[in-house]
Parts: structure tokens; C-alpha cells; sequence
């Protein structure tokens, strides 16, 4: 078994995840857990996505704000 299938069924993802799927499933939680986080300090997190112009994403960036009351 090549070692990003090894890789993906550590991470609880099919075998067939590719390295995208991969990275899209950690953006995700760390996004839900910042947001977790911040709403327990009551705040909220605003996002920004960087982007070139054939929109391709190459990380985001989280702006803190109060949370509305």
C-alpha cells in the first residue's frame, strides 16, 4: 500500500483520499475549531481566502471580531 494510503486510513479517510482531500479535511476542523474556540472567549472568527485570479486558494487567513450580542 503506497504510504499517503497508509496515511489516509490513519486519518480515518477512504484509502483512495488524495493528498487534496486530505488537507481540505484538516482546513476544515481547524476552521470549526478555531470557531469553537472563539465563541467560547465570545468572539467570532472572520475569514479572508487568498486567492490568485484564476482563483486558485493557497491558504486563509482569520480576522478576530466580537461576537454580535
Amino acid at each position: 500500500m503506497p504510504n499517503t494510503q497508509v496515511r489516509a486510513a490513519a486519518e480515518g479517510m477512504p484509502a483512495t483520499a488524495t493528498p487534496m482531500d486530505r488537507m481540505k479535511a484538516a482546513s476544515q476542523e481547524y476552521v470549526t475549531a478555531v470557531a469553537e474556540y472563539l465563541a467560547v472567549k465570545g468572539m467570532k472568527p472572520a475569514w479572508y481566502i487568498l486567492a490568485d485570479d484564476e482563483d486558485f486558494n493557497f491558504g486563509f487567513v482569520c480576522r478576530i471580531e466580537a461576537a454580535d450580542a
